[in-house]
């Protein structure tokens, strides 16, 4: 039965697996439309410029309600880089089930002593203008180029938390997997301990919602 579910491993590209996606300023979240058993992750850069990626931290959830719910993501693994690849992967380990991915853009390569400031988007040229004005093109560096969004609280973030744009290249991610089971498999104290935490925060969520309705109720009545 093993040998047969190894067999079944597939190459599926993210984005025909992905329900939904969000970026922080260096992560990006990808809610899948069915949980995936995954063996390995592949990616393919195209274009690298600018900020070089060293390491991409790679985290799975077993489920989708991840927003503002640290202890559901576990980290499985990391896409080591040389400065400017084009590709890379990582093995998981066995029995990685996933909800959703979080690829979180950990380190990157420092900059030469010839590559002084940031790097412009449009041109390529350094820029050491306070203000991130290009001298060369004229663009605001810390603009996004698609949407036009600026990040004043991370401004020299690596991706674009409205659109998910990056500037530094595009990022395709591929899986090795084959569908999951809808149940998740407690394994290990780690997982217990994630799965218990989950519990007692939808048991809050159930708490609060059945005060709010008791009051509502009550006031209801005292209007009869």
């Amino acid at each position: 039965a093993v040998e047969e579910e190894k067999e079944a491993f597939v190459v599926r590209s993210l984005s025909s697996l992905k329900l939904k996606s969000s970026a922080e300023s260096f992560a990006e979240i990808v809610k899948l439309k069915n949980r995936q058993r995954i063996s390995k992750v592949h990616l393919e850069i195209s274009e690298p410029r600018g900020k070089y990626v060293k390491t991409i931290k790679i985290s799975t959830s077993p489920v989708l309600d991840v927003e503002g719910n640290d202890e559901c993501w576990e980290e499985v693994g990391e896409i080591t880089l040389s400065k400017a690849a084009t590709s890379g992967s990582c093995e998981l380990p066995e029995g990685v089930v996933a909800a959703a991915l979080k690829f979180h853009y950990a380190e990157f390569f420092e900059k030469s002593g010839g590559e002084g400031g940031a790097m412009c988007p449009r041109c390529s040229r350094a820029v050491t203008n306070a203000h991130g004005v290009c001298g060369i093109c004229g663009e605001v560096i810390f603009q996004c180029r698609r949407c036009r969004n600026i990040n004043y609280e991370a401004v020299g973030s690596f991706l674009c938390t409205d659109c998910g744009y990056c500037s530094s290249g595009s990022f395709g991610y591929s899986l090795h997997c084959v569908p999951a089971s809808d149940a998740t498999a407690i394994t290990s104290q780690i997982g217990y301990e994630r799965l218990n935490s989950f519990l007692k925060g939808v048991k809050t969520k159930i708490a609060k919602i059945e005060l709010e309705f008791s009051v509502e109720r009550e006031a209801l009545l005292s209007q009869e």
